[in-house]
Formats: C-alpha cells, sequence, structure tokens
C-alpha cells in the first residue's frame, strides 16, 4: 500500500505534467495538439481519482492521531453525553477556506455526471441541511471569497542578460471587466440568511400613550400595535459559459476568474434590485420604485427634469428627520453624472465658492457615495437622461436569503467545443423595515 506521501507526489507530478504541456504550448506561442489535449485530460482525471483516495487517507491518520491523544481505555459507541465543548475551528459554510475551494473540480465532478463531493461537497450539504433545500447543482456559499495572491514569488527578468532564453510571461491577474459599484452593503444594508418558507420581520408600527389626567381620574388605555414587513422567495438567475481550456486549468488563477465573475454578477444584481428592483416579473421592489419612500419636492422642478439646489439637499435630510428616522449613520447615494452636477452647484449662489458635493466626498455633512446601480436615463417631459439622488438610513434595508448561491453545469449547450454553461440561481427577497428612513428625488438634471 502507497503512503500517503507518495500519494501526494503521484499526484503532484500528474499535476505538474499536465502544467508542463500547457506551459509548452504557450511558450511556443501555439494551441495544443489534439495528441496534446488528450495527454493532458488524461493526467488531469489521474491526479483527480488520486484526491479520493488522499482524502481517505488524511481522515485515517487524524482519526489515529485523535486515538493516540486519547489513551487507553475503550471506545465506547454510544458515550454517555456531558457539556457540550465548542468545536476548534471555523465553520465552513460562513468562514470558507478559499485555498480549499475548487469551483473547477466541482464543476468536472457535475459535468462527468458524478456528486460533488470533497470540501466543495461538504459545504453544499451543510448549506442545504441548514436550509432545509436541496440543491438543483450544488450550494456555494455566499461568504467564498476569492484568494490574494500574497506570497505567490514574483520574478524580476533582465531581459538583456538572457535574452533569447526568456518566455513571454503572462500576468497572473485576468483584466476585470468594467462593472458597476456595488454599494448597499457598503452603506449598511443588513442580510439575513437562512429563511425558510414565507418570513415576517416584526415592526413597531403604534406606541403607547401618555395622558394628563385630573385627580382622581385614570388615563386613558392605550397599547402598542404590531406590524409585519413580509419577505417572499424570489429567483435570480445568471450564467457564464466555460471554455473547455479554462476548465482544464488547475491553476489559482483560473479558479480566481471563474469564482470571481459569478460572485460578482450575482452580487451587482442583487445590489442593483435592492436599490432599482421594478417589482414587476419576479423581481424585489427597490427603494427609488418604492411609493412609500417620500418623494422630496424640489423648488427649481420643471416640466422636463428638476434642476437640484443646496435648499432641496437640506430638504431630504429634514423630511427623514421629521420622520424620527434620523440616525448617525446616514448616506447620500447617486449616480457618476448626479456627482458631476453636484459638483458644480453652488451651495447659496453662484458667486459662493464652495459646492454641494464637497471635495472630501461628503454632502452636508454626511457621507455621499456614486454609483451606475443609480439609475441615469430616467425621464420627466421632454427630459429623458435625468438621474436619481438618494438619502437615508441604509441600514433599514433588508435582504433576505433562502439558500446559498445554487450551481448548476448544462455539459450540453456548449457540447460541441468541449465548453460548459454555469448556472447561478438565488433565492432572495428584499425589503425596507420603515419607509420613512428614505427620501428621493427621481428627475434631477445632470
Amino acid at each position: 500500500m502507497k503512503t500517503l506521501k507518495q500519494l501526494l507526489e503521484e499526484r503532484k507530478a500528474k499535476r505538474d505534467a499536465a502544467q508542463a504541456l500547457v506551459d509548452k504550448a504557450k511558450t511556443e506561442n501555439r494551441s495544443m495538439t489534439a495528441e496534446e489535449n488528450t495527454q493532458c485530460d488524461k493526467l488531469l482525471d489521474e491526479a483527480e481519482a488520486l484526491n479520493a483516495e488522499i482524502e481517505t487517507r488524511q481522515a485515517h491518520d487524524r482519526r489515529e492521531q485523535r486515538l493516540a491523544g486519547i489513551g487507553g481505555g475503550p471506545i465506547l459507541i454510544n458515550p454517555p453525553r456531558g457539556p457540550e465543548v465548542p468545536e476548534d475551528r471555523s465553520n465552513p459554510v460562513d468562514n470558507p477556506d478559499p485555498s480549499k475551494y475548487s469551483l473547477l473540480r466541482a464543476f468536472r465532478c457535475m459535468a462527468d455526471k458524478k456528486p460533488v463531493d470533497g470540501y466543495e461537497g461538504e459545504i453544499s450539504q451543510e448549506i442545504a441541511k441548514r436550509d432545509g433545500k436541496s440543491p438543483k447543482g450544488f450550494f456555494m456559499p455566499f461568504a467564498l471569497r476569492a484568494r490574494a495572491l500574497d506570497g505567490v514569488e514574483r520574478r524580476a527578468f533582465d531581459t538583456t542578460a538572457g535574452a533569447g532564453a526568456i518566455p513571454t510571461i503572462i500576468g497572473p491577474t485576468l483584466i476585470e471587466a468594467l462593472r458597476n459599484r456595488v454599494v448597499m452593503s457598503r452603506l449598511g444594508m443588513q442580510m439575513l440568511t437562512g429563511l425558510v418558507g414565507g418570513f415576517d420581520l416584526p415592526k413597531l408600527t403604534g406606541v403607547s400613550t401618555a395622558y394628563w389626567v385630573a385627580e382622581g381620574n385614570a388615563p386613558t388605555g392605550s397599547a402598542q400595535a404590531i406590524g409585519q414587513v413580509s419577505f417572499a422567495a424570489k429567483t435570480m438567475g445568471a450564467y457564464t459559459d466555460l471554455t473547455r481550456r479554462l476548465m482544464n486549468q488547475t491553476s489559482l488563477d483560473a479558479e480566481m476568474i471563474v469564482r470571481n465573475d459569478i460572485l460578482k454578477v450575482v452580487g451587482i444584481e442583487i445590489d442593483r434590485a435592492a436599490l432599482n428592483g421594478s417589482g414587476l416579473s419576479n423581481q424585489p421592489k427597490g427603494i427609488l420604485q418604492n411609493s412609500s419612500v417620500t418623494t422630496v419636492t424640489v423648488d427649481g422642478a420643471a416640466t422636463d427634469g428638476d434642476v437640484v439646489a443646496w435648499t432641496d439637499i437640506v430638504r431630504m435630510e429634514s423630511t427623514v428627520a421629521a420622520a424620527n428616522a434620523d440616525v448617525n449613520a446616514m448616506a447620500y447615494l447617486t449616480s457618476p453624472v448626479g456627482r458631476g452636477k453636484l459638483k458644480v452647484t453652488p451651495k447659496l449662489g453662484s458667486t459662493f465658492p464652495t459646492f454641494c458635493w464637497e471635495e472630501d466626498g461628503s454632502m452636508n455633512g454626511y457621507r455621499a457615495e456614486v454609483s451606475n446601480q443609480v439609475p441615469s436615463n430616467l425621464t420627466k417631459g421632454a427630459g429623458t437622461t435625468l438621474t436619481a439622488l438618494l438619502f437615508g438610513d441604509f441600514s433599514q434595508a433588508v435582504m433576505g436569503f433562502w439558500t446559498g448561491i445554487d450551481l448548476m453545469v448544462d455539459p450540453y449547450t456548449l457540447s460541441s467545443s468541449g465548453g460548459l454553461r454555469v448556472v447561478a440561481l438565488v433565492d432572495c427577497d428584499f425589503n425596507v423595515r420603515y419607509t420613512q428612513s428614505f427620501a428621493k428625488i427621481l428627475t434631477m438634471v445632470r
């Protein structure tokens, strides 16, 4: 029987041999031949086949180490229960180890019609157990983050001393797509996870009343009133296509590309729905679309758009404060073109030296953020490129989740090229605890 060390060395040798085939084609600035592709796939399949044996051997070794630490005496099948001692390890669902988690490995399992096992399967099963819902494919935790390349060796090459012997070095990171900035969670939006069925968040809608009474008279009776903020699961889906060559990669960089793309696509759409979801076609209703959120009347309102002035910005703060909803963590949010307009809008008069959007990135003494998630194509009359401005306490915004990210593999759509289509599904819903915590201007001239 091979030792664990021998198994690890054998797996590493097969992986290194597959990587050498890929590197050779890169160095020669060509595609891999059919024979090289076949050889590379065979090596990767053999390396992956060793994983199960290695994991079994590691589990066996851990049990032996535990037995050695326990000491003499029989092992009881059903030992008497004493006080429970918390396990000294992080929950893999809430704090997954990005260095152990491989989406590409899980995708290959599903493409081969095998159950997702190993570390990825363990986390998926734990999420399913926690949420009481089985995935269509497998669950990926929201807490997963791409591992940084800190500590990875970088070499500086001298192209003069080694001319003719230096291959082209491809950067370790992909040139990222230009995406909308996610802002709702950074501004304080709350996340509820592990929801089951319909969910109602209770809130106090009425309070007791105090009275002044004459001697001998009783005060009028009063009681609190309890309302509900309701959540109902809505399904959001996205997909990404993986090429055959990318699927064959086992490098950390390829893993990061796939992981980041799925997480960012899902995260950006969740952020957009919370801010500007239409409430139609199974979308949540976002803050800007919620008619219960106060729309501030602008002094400079016109038929084709609203010319926002300093007094209107102050009125937004006053609107929230008048509802007793002002707290220290409030903020303004607008689009980049909205910020540009506010940067050149003087506070009090055309000759006043300060502008609505301060140089330190604040506005009216509050934090101010910007994102293209805020629409800048709104209409009023003949105005068609208007934008929005939002102010409030973003901790009153709540996004609820029923599951993790359910990932399914479609091996048929791209089968002719050997690629895979990965479909991500998320069950979630958005609502606001108190709509009085926000004030908005929807048709600001930019």
